[in-house]
């Protein structure tokens, strides 16, 4: 395939990916994997938290799900990668997961919050959360999609 070839491929499925989902599509990642969107969603919640704040926190990524949204050839898929990030905290976390949050919503063209739950939670079986000098535990779950465009077929 030649330059000129290659480059109009790019542009059909553009101007596809334009139709039909709007704008959103053009801006996507055009590589990548599960580790290295992870480490860009712990990027994210680390510089949208105080440093100390971030080293304390808990963080698991459970349920990953990849689903493809649609085939344009057998060269390009556009994908979705939908992940539960279960962030484990103190209540001194609460802004931290707050400002993660609103840094999400700001970047809505990458990410997509499917719900999240904060919790306060338990730190031992049949032991109050909190004595007056403790601060209570949080949980907070989030689904979380990310779409990327990647090349080659499911």
């Amino acid at each position: 395939m030649t330059t000129l070839e290659k480059n109009w491929r790019e542009q059909q499925i553009e101007q596809h990916l334009k139709q039909q989902y709007g704008e959103q599509f053009l801006s996507l990642p055009r590589a990548g994997s599960e580790k290295t969107l992870r480490s860009t969603i712990l990027s994210l919640l680390g510089k949208s938290m105080h440093a100390a704040n971030f080293e304390s926190l808990d963080y698991q990524f459970l349920d990953p799900q990849t689903i493809a949204v649609e085939t344009l050839d057998h060269q390009t898929t556009v994908q979705m990668q939908a992940e539960v990030v279960l962030l484990r905290g103190k209540l001194r976390h609460m802004e931290d997961f707050y400002t993660f949050l609103d840094f999400l919503q700001e970047h809505a063209s990458y990410y997509e919050l499917r719900g999240c739950d904060i919790l306060r939670v338990d730190e031992g079986p049949g032991k109050p959360d909190s004595t007056p000098l403790e601060l209570p535990g949080l949980q907070m779950s989030c689904m979380i999609n990310w779409f990327l465009l990647r090349q080659g077929t499911l």
